[in-house]
């Protein structure tokens, strides 16, 4: 008596039962052991692409290597980022509504900052100073940003890269 077997039996050949049944199996998942159906149920379409052979023979199947960790340092692998700092303000600011109608404050200098907080602890009051080029640059806040950031001059920022970000945190 010979017993042949059908290489070519596919995942829709199986019945619900048995379908289920192969899912109770353990498998190694980056060396983690867990059993198929804590990853994927019988309607999944990937259970159509299980290796039936390695399950049907209690062979151990391992899906996916462990993701390696290295213990050097290799900037190869990372990828350089660049930080936009933002703090030029435009002109159009001082033209504001809200400013003009004394909702919102402009300070020039730190002291008529701090003496505007005190003033108006209920409202937004920023402080905005010309820098040597004659920008106008966000120094500190009081309040909601809203106003603020409408007048951002996101054609002159500073770029900060990784190899110096020391100049940002000054």
């Amino acid at each position: 008596m010979f017993v042949t077997r059908d290489e070519h039996v596919t995942w829709c050949d199986l019945t619900s039962r048995s379908q289920e049944k192969l899912l109770e199996k353990s498998v190694t998942l980056q060396e983690t052991k867990s059993s198929l159906n804590e990853l994927i149920s019988v309607e999944y379409p990937v259970a159509s692409f299980l290796p039936l052979g390695v399950l049907l023979e209690e062979k151990e199947l391992k899906i996916a290597d462990p993701v390696p960790t290295a213990s050097v340092y290799n900037k190869k692998n990372y990828i350089g980022r660049t930080l936009r700092h933002h703090i030029a303000i435009k002109v159009d600011i001082f033209s504001d509504k809200n400013v003009k109608e004394k909702q919102v404050f402009l300070a020039s200098t730190e002291i008529e900052y701090k003496e505007l907080c005190q003033l108006h602890p209920a409202r937004d009051v920023h402080w905005l100073e010309n820098d040597k080029s004659r920008k106008i640059i966000w120094r500190h806040s009081q309040g909601s940003l809203e106003i603020l950031r409408r007048y951002i001059d996101t054609d002159s920022s500073h770029t900060y890269t990784a190899d110096d970000l020391d100049k940002l945190l000054e």
